[in-house]
């Protein structure tokens, strides 16, 4: 006959808490609003973006001139490239503050109040 080893005693109920649900996701918090003098100056960067920009584009493109040669053309590419560069970023600029208004309109509606900027919020229209 083979023995049988005793069962091990069972787990005493632990005191510890449940752990807790998770946190929502990023996508699910509400958006954080930022203060208004960071908002303008992002945008006043935005000239410096732009005169880097075209600056770094024309005087690549004379480099390479000097390097390589076929004035104008590739001071001229320089150039373009560089005004290339400062639209996108101009681009970039406009869509982030379209962005920001429009949340920041939704949330001014959802509270009841006038949003920053918003000509179209209730109580604001000249009568």
């Amino acid at each position: 006959m083979t023995s049988v080893p005793p069962a091990a005693p069972a787990p005493a109920p632990s005191a510890t808490p449940a752990p807790s649900p998770p946190a929502p996701a990023d996508s699910a918090r509400a958006p954080r609003r930022r203060a208004a003098w960071y908002r303008y100056g992002e945008a006043a960067s935005l000239g410096i973006e732009m005169a880097i920009a075209v600056a770094v584009g024309t005087f690549g493109g004379l480099w390479l001139e000097a390097r390589l040669g076929g004035a104008p053309w590739t001071a001229l590419a320089g150039v373009l490239t560089g005004i290339g560069a400062a639209a996108v970023a101009v681009v970039r600029t406009v869509t982030k503050f379209h962005a920001d208004l429009g949340a920041a309109r939704v949330a001014a509606r959802v509270e009841g109040r006038a949003a920053d900027g918003d000509p179209h919020a209730p109580g604001d229209r000249a009568r």
